[in-house]
Parts: C-alpha cells; structure tokens; sequence
C-alpha cells in the first residue's frame, strides 16, 4: 500500500499487531496456573483469588471507550506507543515487587495500559488493510492471543512450577519484548495523519449515541460480552479446576490449557477466509456459538483427561478466538465511518466487561456449591442467550 508517496507493506503492520497480541496475552495468563500457590501463599479464598484476577480487567474495561475517543482525536498511532512504553515498566516492577498490595495494583496498571491497544490497533489496520483481506489479517493478528495465551501459561509452568522460582519472574522475561514492540509501532508503522481523510469528520463524544442506537452494533456487543464470559471463566480457572477438581499433575496443566489457543489457530484462519471469500458472517456465527457452548458442558462435566482434552480441542476450534475475527468485521461494516475506533472499542468494553465478572462470579459461585462446574455451565448458558438475542435482532434488521 502506498501513503503519501511512500510504500508501507501491509504484512508489517500484521505482523507488529500479531506480537502485540502475543505480549499482552502472555502478561495476562502468567497468573493462571500459579493462582494455587498464591491462594496458599496469602491465604485466599476462591472470591479473593477471582477478584485478584478481576482488578487486570476491570481497568482494562474501563479504558477502552476513552482509548478509542482519544485515538479518534489524536490519532492510533501515538496512543499504541503509549501503550508498549508503559507496559514495559509496569512488566518490570511486577517482577521485582514482593508485595501483594503493589501487585494488585500493578495488575490495575497493566489492564490500563493493555487496554489502550484493541480499538486504536483494529481501527489502524482496518484503515490500512487491503478491503479483501481484512477478516483474514484481522484472524492472522488475533492468533497472536493464542501464542500469547499458550506462552503466559508455559512461562509459568516452566519458571515456577518446574523451576520453583518466584511466581513474579515471568513477568520480567515481557520486558525486553515490550521494548522492541514500541519500537516497532513507533518506527515502522505510519501514522494516522498519513492516512487521507483519517482527521475530517470526527464526530464528538457527545455523538456516542449514535453507536447505541445502533442496534446491529448492540447485537454484537452483547453476543462479544457471552463470547468472552465464557472464553475468561475458561482461561482464568481451568488450571485450578483440573488441579483440585481433576488432579491433574500441575507438571502438565500448562500443556493441557494450552490446546485451546493451539485449536484455535487453524479454525480462526480457515473461517475467516471462508468469511471474506464468501461474506457470510452471521451464518458462521451460527454455528460456531453452539459447539462452544457445548464443548464447554463438556469439559465440566467430562471426568477423564482425554475427554477434557477433546473438549478443550473443539471448545479452541470453535470458539472465543475463532469468533472474534468475525465480530469485528461485522462491527466494521455496521459503524459509522468516523467512529470506527470508538465503536471498536465499544464492542471490547462489553466483551472485556465479561473479563472482569467471569473470574469473580466463578469463584463466589465454587466458594457457595464447592465446585467450579456451576460457573462453566453459566459461561454456556450465557453463550445460548448472546446468540438467541443477536438472530433475534438480525431478524428484525
């Protein structure tokens, strides 16, 4: 592609959201498989151990509508390099800091800064993508989440699970990486008043309504907040359950949370490429949605690992990661043009409001029945309702 005269590949700015992707992912699941030993550690119930992970996600919800009023205004670009710089020192004092006080909040600090980079991220590459490639790319920068994912939760295993070092080291491995991703965004991406017509029209704050009242955009931000309900009650305590409810060798938990971003990975290419060839989006929708849900069931209630591990397999190939290429086109298609950022953003803000309920539901839920398969059930029932209320309104569109 071609920018005031000068030539930028698209595959770059693929690639430099792919790692972007990897990095949070991995800051944001290196706590998973080592929440037993912090619940030990600090004497924590299962509410507490929840609401630990929740404080991550609770700040990284409540930044996405600004992020996304700020990069409209000032550009994506600016605020993506704002993201990286910080997230590169937050990476740090959380691994030198022994404090669990200063680690919750540096958790908050961490979701803050993580959550300036879904909406300015999608709306730069949607701007920037070749039109009939946009679901395919966006499939290719989300499968970074699955690396991420799977590198969080091996880093953990690895240095603390095998190695038993401190359960903070993690973290300091994501400094050096977080570096080189600022300096990828800052030097070889071009920036947003490179980009005709990228500053006219900006509507106003005020203007947010517009984005609510339309109701195609609704439908797929409440379908995005049971997608990613119950892709966190997944990720966020799979690890535990399959250690106390499985008893699972904590020697192999890593491996198996692992197949869910690995099976997700073929299927989030596949479909959407099928997606883009034949722009059939809600017809995907409708059927991804309840073999996740299924699947879900499935590993609740599955008793051996090789059922779990099937479970896992089609709940990766069929779910969260799978699903989100294809919510983003919709949105890109169905929002305004001057609020592509926001209500990129908008659709995040719902789905990661999901982030912040699901770890914490789940664990009051396993504190009152003594057992996490209460709250996998509620993740899957959830998803039947999201996908229920977004064919009721595509009906009525």
């Amino acid at each position: 592609m071609k920018i005031n005269n000068r030539n930028y590949s698209w595959t770059w700015l693929v690639g430099t959201a792919f790692f972007g992707w990897i990095l949070l992912y991995s800051n944001r699941s290196i706590l998973n498989p080592v929440m037993d030993i912090v619940q030990k550690q600090y004497s924590l119930n299962n509410t507490k151990l929840g609401l630990l992970t929740s404080v991550y996600f609770l700040t990284y919800t409540l930044a996405q509508i600004p992020s996304g009023l700020l990069a409209d205004r000032l550009g994506s670009k600016k605020i993506l390099n704002i993201c990286f710089l910080a997230f590169a020192l937050v990476n740090l004092f959380t691994g030198l800091n022994q404090n669990i006080i200063l680690f919750i909040a540096l958790q908050g600090f961490a979701g803050l800064f993580a959550g300036l980079y879904y909406g300015p991220q999608y709306s730069l590459t949607y701007r920037l993508l070749p039109e009939n490639k946009r679901t395919l790319a966006n499939a290719i920068i989300n499968s970074g989440m699955a690396f991420g994912l799977s590198l969080g939760y091996l880093l953990s295993t690895q240095l603390v699970l095998i190695q038993k070092l401190s359960w903070h080291s993690p973290y300091l491995v994501l400094v050096i990486p977080s570096i080189i991703i600022f300096i990828m965004f800052k030097k070889i991406i071009p920036s947003d008043d490179k980009l005709a017509n990228n500053n006219q029209n900006i509507e106003s704050p005020t203007k947010m309504t517009t984005i609510f009242k339309n109701k195609k955009l609704m439908a797929s931000f409440i379908l995005n907040f049971a997608s990613i309900y119950a892709y966190f009650v997944i990720i966020t305590w799979l690890p535990k359950f399959l250690i106390t409810e499985r008893n699972v060798p904590t020697s192999q938990v890593g491996w198996i949370s692992s197949f869910v971003p690995w099976a997700a990975l073929p299927s989030m290419l596949l479909i959407a490429h099928i997606s883009d060839k034949y722009k059939s989006i809600n017809f995907y929708l409708k059927i991804l949605i309840p073999i996740s849900a299924v699947s879900i069931l499935f590993v609740a209630n599955a008793k051996s690992l090789e059922l779990i591990s099937l479970g896992l397999l089609i709940y990766g190939f069929f779910g969260k990661l799978a699903l989100d290429p294809l919510l983003i086109a919709y949105v890109g298609k169905n929002a305004p043009d001057n609020q592509l950022t926001s209500a990129l953003s908008c659709l995040n803000f719902f789905g990661m409001s999901a982030s912040v309920l699901a770890p914490l539901l789940t664990g009051i839920l396993a504190d009152l029945f003594g057992t996490m398969k209460i709250g996998f059930w509620l993740a899957a029932i959830l998803l039947i309702l999201g996908l229920i209320r977004f064919i009721w309104q595509s009906q009525q569109s």
